[in-house]
């Protein structure tokens, strides 16, 4: 992971957005929520939590992240905090049956590498849930051309969806479901939005991915 010196410095500006956006908030958590495994007692992590807004909604067991300043406010919603790295998950293999990656995706400073972590920390049938910006979509062109001039974007690496797709294949993981929200710009979306399946007209995609209930010969050491 990078470092998340920018949320951290400007954190009050951080956290007005989800206010300023409630309603892009509530369309990704119904989002997420449509998607989200449902069986009782699942224990699921999420890598790059950030405050916690996402981990407390969606009842997320564990929020990581390498910013211990972001997890103490985590912490104060009530969630579960653990300190470290995306791409060195201070966990044993095979502890989780979900695991989550949002936006913090496009800060990670190895993806593939996470994504394998992620792989390994899940059991045999597990659920990873991938959720960022389309780099060709509205709001995916938005914030790539603002890059220059913005304290959150700077850093950030923006995907296709066919790049992402094959990254997570490429870590070990099989059937594919993609869904997506955010329809228009940030500006316009004033109201609850439903997602959709599919791709190709919202900025905010998903997909969930299945860790096999075997491990393939490469992914057994």
């Amino acid at each position: 992971m990078i470092s998340h010196l920018s949320f951290k410095d400007h954190l009050h500006e951080y956290e007005s957005w989800f206010d300023r956006h409630a309603y892009v908030f509530e369309s990704e958590l119904a989002a997420l929520r449509k998607v989200w495994p449902q069986e009782p007692g699942l224990m699921s992590l999420e890598i790059g939590a950030a405050t916690g807004r996402f981990s407390k909604e969606l009842k997320i067991t564990e929020a990581l992240d390498p910013d211990s300043s972001l997890l103490l406010i985590a912490e104060s919603r009530g969630v579960h905090i653990m300190p470290g790295m995306a791409e060195e998950l201070p966990y044993a293999s095979n502890q989780f049956d979900v695991v989550f990656i949002g936006t913090s995706i496009h800060y990670f400073a190895n993806p593939p590498k996470a994504l394998k972590e992620a792989y390994r920390v899940l059991r045999n049938s597990g659920k990873l849930i991938t959720a960022f910006i389309d780099k060709d979509s509205e709001i995916g062109k938005s914030y790539e051309s603002r890059k220059d001039h913005s304290t959150f974007y700077a850093t950030a690496r923006f995907f296709a969806i066919d790049e992402l797709e094959n990254e997570i294949v490429n870590a070990g993981f099989v059937s594919l479901e993609l869904s997506q929200t955010l329809f228009g710009s940030l500006d316009n979306i004033q109201q609850l939005q439903d997602s959709k399946s599919g791709y190709g007209e919202g900025s905010y995609i998903i997909i969930k991915a299945e860790k096999p209930g075997y491990d393939y010969p490469w992914h057994s050491q």
